[in-house]
């Protein structure tokens, strides 16, 4: 029969072990997410100097693009962000020949964004490219 002192003695043991395994397991977390996190920025760095080094229609349509689609309240069509791209500030009325083209805006996003053909949308690549973006557009961001 086991005594109080040993019976707290092994929980005490046990809560301290466990609160090891925990603490390591949250290391081990953290330094996987660091790494992650650091493959990503390194990933949407190289995507982000494509970008710029495009011609400057080319950026312009890439930049006006991630911001539509990630400040977007819901996926856009096709049809709704050719149209969002397509306004000119100062003019009344939609001029349809500045509307791009699907296979321009993805070219010129250099593999951030996506057309699913099913549902019609356009869409980044990865959760992270729209925290990305946010943060680097962002008045503290890079």
């Amino acid at each position: 029969m086991l005594t109080w002192v040993q019976v707290f003695a092994r929980t005490t043991s046990l809560e301290i072990t466990n609160r090891e395994a925990f603490s390591q397991s949250v290391q081990t977390s953290s330094r996987e997410d660091r790494t992650r996190s650091s493959g990503y920025d390194e990933a949407y760095n190289d995507i982000m100097k494509r970008i710029t080094n495009q011609e400057a229609e080319y950026v312009s349509l890439a930049m006006n693009t991630l911001s539509w689609i990630s400040c977007a309240r819901s996926p856009l069509s096709t049809l709704q962000l050719r149209h969002a791209l397509a306004i000119e500030i100062g003019e009344s009325e939609l001029d349809e020949e500045n509307l791009p083209n699907i296979e321009t805006i993805i070219s010129a996003c250099a593999g951030l964004v996506t057309f699913d053909e099913q549902s019609n949308v356009i869409r980044l690549i990865h959760y992270t490219a729209r925290q990305t973006w946010l943060y680097r557009t962002s008045p503290g961001g890079l």
